[in-house]
């Protein structure tokens, strides 16, 4: 599509693409259980009533 609006030919290995998935993967994976992990071993109520 981009070819189309602009004229310049593009393309997009497929090495590119694993590796923007297991990238976004990674990130995503370390930024959501890395909270997770750290919000787990505090006392609920605790939590609940510090701002």
């Amino acid at each position: 599509m981009f070819i189309w609006i602009v004229g310049w030919p593009t393309s997009i290995s497929l090495s590119s693409v694993i590796l923007a998935i297991v990238t976004a993967c990674a990130i995503g994976t370390f930024f959501g259980y890395y909270p997770a992990r750290q919000a787990s071993s505090l006392d609920p109520v605790q939590a609940l009533i510090s701002p």
